[in-house]
């Protein structure tokens, strides 16, 4: 009996020798320092990384409203450059005081120079292989400078682990405009041949929120940047030009459409709900594409007495004018700009005739190539929604 109890002393005595000597080599939280965000710019022939640290502890403090954080910051920056990607991040450990744990990294903002000179390629590649890398690393693309993106606080001083760039879905729900993209879908959509990846546009604004002391600066997003399987970086769409995106895309909450006459506007609904349907039209030598949108929604505002056909007839002209618009200035940067990815529709659902039609994997696209339908229904009741309040 005694030896078994021996035994099980001993047995035990192994375990927790085993359990400590595994963790001999790990850091305690403290000792590491925090990516979230990464900045990549390339300048005079050398890619330039800026790194956004967080202070987990003073985030902590901030967030709880314990300690006195007055002195301390939540995030710091650092800049380092090298002839490749890799050798700029390394150039970057030297003075890095504590290890750098990347598996917190949230996002990645590219310059469109860094886009055009160095391309994506070698982004993804390093990113893919890193085995601290997560697959929910979003992109963004900026025409500013990456180090004012990174150090712009979020409004009302919240969380900068709850920034735009960090959770971009929770603005979306209010006002849908683009659809985000992380590591993974980035890698999905330069797989396939014909495939070209959207990246949403950011830009630093200052004139929107302010504090009683001054205006303060913020993150916004300007539009969509356009970039092919090629390593081709082939523009970005900005500002009303990429309106009509939003009705193609799949993750949509809700938009609103503004009505007008004559440059007048006589009021607004907010689409809730829709369906985008592509159907390729084959020809002899060409192929067409007809896209038809059904939308549902409601009046948010009313400045006139409208028949609720007349505002769904608008509402659906207004869709469609948008629709086409991106379209067209997304031609108008490249000519292989596929916004919505039609060449993509064709391959889908008839390789034959995209083999046969494609030129190096892509299709001729014209402005005329884009058929579109909108059909939008008014969901309200029809008692007290067809005129203003007070009258």
């Amino acid at each position: 009996m005694a030896t078994k109890y021996k035994l099980c002393f001993f047995s035990a005595l192994m375990i927790f020798v085993l359990a400590l000597a595994g963790c001999g080599d790990s850091n305690s939280p403290e000792q590491l320092a925090y990516a979230h965000g990464l900045g990549l710019d390339y300048e005079d022939g050398k890619v330039k990384v800026h790194l956004q640290l967080l202070n987990l502890g003073a985030l902590a403090k901030t967030e709880g409203g314990g300690g006195d954080v007055s002195s301390q910051s939540t995030s710091e920056l650092a800049t380092a450059s090298g002839k490749i990607l890799d050798e700029a991040i390394f150039n970057l450990y030297r003075s890095a005081q504590h290890e750098i744990f990347w598996g917190n990294l949230s996002h990645i903002v590219l310059t469109e120079r860094f886009l055009s000179e160095y391309g994506l390629g070698p982004v993804i590649d390093m990113w893919s292989r890193f085995p601290e890398a997560r697959y929910q690393i979003k992109f963004y693309s900026t025409n500013d400078k990456v180090e004012e993106i990174l150090l712009t606080d979020p409004v009302m001083d919240v969380s900068k682990s709850l920034s735009l760039l960090a959770t971009p879905e929770s603005a979306s729900k209010q006002n849908t405009l683009v659809s985000f993209v992380n590591l993974r879908k980035i890698l999905i959509e330069l797989k396939e041949p014909n495939y070209l990846a959207r990246i949403p546009s950011i830009f630093v604004v200052g004139e929107t929120w302010k504090t009683p002391e001054k205006k303060r600066p913020f993150v916004a997003l300007n539009g969509l940047t356009l970039y092919d399987r090629k390593k081709r970086f082939l523009g970005t769409v900005e500002g009303k030009h990429i309106e009509g995106y939003r009705w193609t895309i799949e993750k949509f909450d809700r938009a609103p459409v503004i009505l007008d006459t004559d440059g007048e506007a006589i009021g607004s609904i907010v689409v809730q709900k829709k369906k985008v349907k592509i159907t390729p039209k084959l020809k002899s030598d060409h192929v067409k594409f007809h896209m038809k949108i059904k939308a549902e929604g409601h009046i948010a505002e009313i400045d006139k007495k409208v028949a609720i056909q007349t505002i769904e007839r608008r509402a659906a002209k207004k869709i469609k004018q948008q629709v086409l618009q991106t379209y067209r200035e997304a031609l108008k940067v490249h000519p292989d700009a596929d916004v919505y990815r039609l060449s993509e529709t064709l391959y889908r659902n008839d390789v034959k005739a995209w083999k046969k039609l494609s030129k190096k994997g892509k299709l001729d696209l014209q402005q005329d190539s884009l058929q579109v339908d909108v059909e939008v229904t008014i969901m309200d009741s029809w008692r007290d929604h067809m005129s203003r309040f007070l009258e």
